[in-house]
């Protein structure tokens, strides 16, 4: 409460959005419900493409234009973490990568996101352990 946005805001900015991307609290701050619901709420709201961050337990997907427009689940791959910094923009990086770029359907684009995510978690520091355009390609292909 407070910060800035209002849920009518996050309806202006879906209504227009290729990929939005959040997380649990702000979701739960914003919004009042929980990850799944947001993704469907934003993706109501006219998103294109949706994730909706939750740490280590992964993320929630949909597309408007994918399985009748269905929220999907990504698990976070199992790795030893050593700084979670940077972690929600490699997780975006590897969505817009893959998602947007790349036009892989919403469960292997979160895949793909997930593990840039869990890689950058293996080194200290925003940029530890980015993955490079190649490690992304790497793991398209798994």
């Amino acid at each position: 409460d407070g910060r800035g946005a209002t849920p009518e805001a996050i309806d202006s900015a879906a209504e227009t959005a290729d990929l939005f991307v959040t997380n649990e609290v702000a979701a739960r701050s914003y919004l009042d419900c929980g990850p799944a619901e947001a993704a469907s709420y934003l993706r109501d709201a006219g998103a294109d493409r949706i994730a909706v961050t939750v740490g280590a337990d992964g993320a929630y997907l949909a597309a408007s234009d994918e399985n009748d427009g269905a929220v999907q689940h990504v698990a976070a791959p199992d790795v030893e973490v050593t700084d979670t910094t940077g972690a929600g923009d490699a997780f975006t990086a590897g969505l817009v990568h893959s998602w947007v770029l790349g036009n892989r359907v919403a469960a292997d684009a979160g895949r793909v996101a997930a593990a840039a995510a869990a890689q950058n978690c293996t080194s200290e520091g925003a940029r530890g352990a980015l993955p490079s355009r190649t490690d992304l390609s790497s793991i398209e292909r798994q």
